[in-house]
């Protein structure tokens, strides 16, 4: 499971997609590697339409979280991954400008298909499977210290979430140590049940309803679609960089935040600034809610994910294989 699910491309004179001057054929990019960076920059611009904030910093989120694209010519060069150039083109229009926001898109992981059998040992997590992910034991991620293997991640209801800290992915909830399906509009909601399927909330009379549009009634932040935040018990446009905010409101556009002392949107998201909905650039978000950088080799360690090396070995991060 490559955790890479956001982002849009511009079109330029004759519609083809363009990243770096070099643009798709009838069959895609030539290379894996120009896909990866193709498709990053669509995502990109998607969760900056969709949820605010610059696409160069979520471009950086996306490198944060899966790494650098040179590496996938390797692993189709070693078998491990398959490049399906066929299918590339139409992933890119996919991700184009005009999708919805709300959309689950899969087609990424079609493109770049993962080889690696679930419980076979890897080395990264795109030569697994969709539903799998590259993981040492006891972590959620990969350590070169030690053998990781693809593991299966909870993705369809039934499937069991008690190992994997009470998470299922996509739209499901963990309930009772079981995946089930979010609900629908207008079923009746509670702390006790599901969560509401994407793009709904639980509103005020305990039923899932659309989230709310400008000017909309809102009771918290959750309420509002991605773009708005809830002020005055309305949804209200996020606030821009340097802008006046409300410190008790926040509502200042993602890889931001409302600074207590001068009431306006600083940024956020990047090393030594405050966590941007836990996101961080490059970084971890600490118990502080500050991005800090990633610990240095000799550095006590607890999983590899923590390490700049990726690598955790003895209790202290290394640099292995």
């Amino acid at each position: 499971m490559v955790i890479a699910s956001l982002v849009v491309a511009s079109c330029n004179g004759g519609g083809a997609l363009t990243v770096d001057g070099g643009t798709t054929g009838a069959t895609g990019p030539a290379t894996a590697s120009q896909f990866c960076a193709q498709a990053r920059a669509a995502m990109a611009a998607i969760a900056s339409r969709c949820r605010t904030g610059g696409i160069d910093e979520w471009i950086a989120i996306l490198a944060t979280y899966d790494g650098d694209c040179s590496r996938l010519d390797r692993l189709v060069a070693k078998g491990t991954v398959a490049y399906h150039r066929d299918k590339a083109a139409a992933c890119l229009e996919e991700l184009g400008p005009s999708s919805d926001c709300l959309a689950v898109r899969d087609c990424y992981q079609q493109v770049l298909e993962g080889k690696v059998r679930a419980g076979a040992p890897c080395g990264d997590g795109y030569e697994c499977s969709p539903d799998a992910a590259c993981v040492a034991p006891g972590e959620l991620s990969y350590n070169p210290c030690v053998v990781s293997t693809c593991t299966v991640f909870p993705t369809k209801a039934g499937d069991g979430c008690v190992e994997f800290p009470s998470v299922c992915f996509g739209d499901l909830s963990c309930i009772n140590g079981l995946c089930v399906a979010n609900l629908t509009a207008g079923a009746p909601c509670d702390a006790a049940t599901p969560s509401c399927q994407r793009g709904l909330t639980c509103g005020p009379t305990k039923r899932c309803v659309p989230l709310g549009k400008a000017d909309e009634p809102c009771v918290a932040e959750s309420d509002c679609e991605a773009t708005l935040f809830c002020a005055n018990a309305r949804c209200a446009p996020r606030v821009a960089l340097g802008a006046a905010c409300n410190p008790i409101d926040g509502g200042c556009v993602h890889f931001g935040t409302c600074d207590a002392a001068t009431a306006h949107c600083v940024s956020a998201g990047h090393v030594g600034e405050p966590c941007s909905d836990f996101d961080c650039i490059g970084s971890l978000c600490n118990l502080q809610d500050v991005c800090e950088a990633r610990l240095t080799l000799g550095e006590a360690c607890t999983v590899g994910g923590v390490c700049a090396s990726d690598g955790c070995r003895n209790g202290v991060c290394a640099s292995c294989p």
